[in-house]
Order: C-alpha cells, then structure tokens, then sequence
C-alpha cells in the first residue's frame, strides 16, 4: 500500500507584529522539493510527499528560532 503525504501544522499563539512578512519570506525559500508550504495568518501547513519525514518542518521551526520568530507559533500535526 502506498505511503500518503504527511501534513505538519504550525499554529499561531500569538501575533508580534512584522513577523507574519518574514515568515512569508522564510516559507518562500522553503518551498520547492516536493514541499508545499503554506503561510496563512493562523497557520503555517506543511506537505511532504510520501516518504518525506519530519525532518523540512523540523528545520523550518530551527530557522525560525534562530530568528526570533517562533514565539508566535506552537506545532502540530495531522
């Protein structure tokens, strides 16, 4: 049976503002590679092809830590 795609969610806790633009501008460069990523203003969804893991969301959240943008956000999954 095949593998289905994977959907990681990032939920907004709260909204510092300036930050949903470099969100944006992060989730732009992520995109591509059998990754959909999309950034909407409570949310940010996460696609992987079947057998991607965890491992593009994981380094989004990286990223945006290492930005100071992840304060806004908690994670989740479907």
């Amino acid at each position: 049976m095949p593998e289905s795609s994977r959907t990681i969610i990032f939920t907004r806790k709260s909204n510092t503002q300036g930050n949903q633009e470099k969100v944006q501008k992060l989730a732009n460069e992520w995109k591509g590679n059998g990754v959909q990523v999309e950034v909407g203003p409570g949310e940010i969804t996460f696609t992987m092809p079947p057998g991607g893991g965890d491992c593009t969301a994981k380094h989004f959240q990286g990223r945006m830590e290492k930005e100071g943008l992840w304060d806004d956000w908690k994670e989740g999954h479907k």
